[in-house]
């Protein structure tokens, strides 16, 4: 049981709730993802392509300019064959996802917290086709920039 009731805890609330301080707050709280798209720093990504069976494809997406920093939020990618499907950052290689992917199976993946990718470095990603026919080939990475 907690404290016993008194002035500042009327309601004997154990410790780890008490003692609060409430602060009036004049403006929203918006979840950063959300406050990305309202004031224009959210980046969505989304290429497309058909890849030859068997065969390899990087696409880049994104250098990120001096005195900035990615946070990439979300990874969805697709493909009607089965592959490997990596997201990648260079210098130097940084892959923070790679993985197989089922044919007609899309791969969502939310980071939280996001992914940090510094000044300097170019966002790719690159998809394996391991079908025996043409694979045709979706991703979307959605992210935000600040300055650093």
């Amino acid at each position: 049981m907690g404290k016993p009731a008194h002035i500042g805890n009327p309601h004997g609330y154990p410790d780890y709730t008490w003692p609060m301080v409430w602060v009036l707050q004049d403006a929203e709280l918006w979840p950063i993802e959300q406050w990305a798209a309202h004031v224009g720093v959210h980046k969505v990504w989304h290429v497309s392509w058909s890849q030859a069976a068997a065969g390899e494809t990087s696409q880049g997406l994104y250098t990120v300019p001096a005195g900035k920093l990615v946070y990439v939020i979300h990874y969805i990618s697709a493909s009607d064959q089965p592959g490997v499907h990596r997201l990648v950052w260079t210098p130097p290689d940084t892959r923070p996802f790679e993985g197989p992917v089922a044919a007609s199976n899309p791969i969502v993946i939310p980071w939280a917290p996001p992914l940090t990718v510094s000044a300097g470095k170019t966002i790719y990603v690159s998809i394996l086709n391991r079908g025996s026919v043409t694979a045709n080939d979706y991703v979307t990475v959605l992210a935000f920039e600040l300055d650093a």
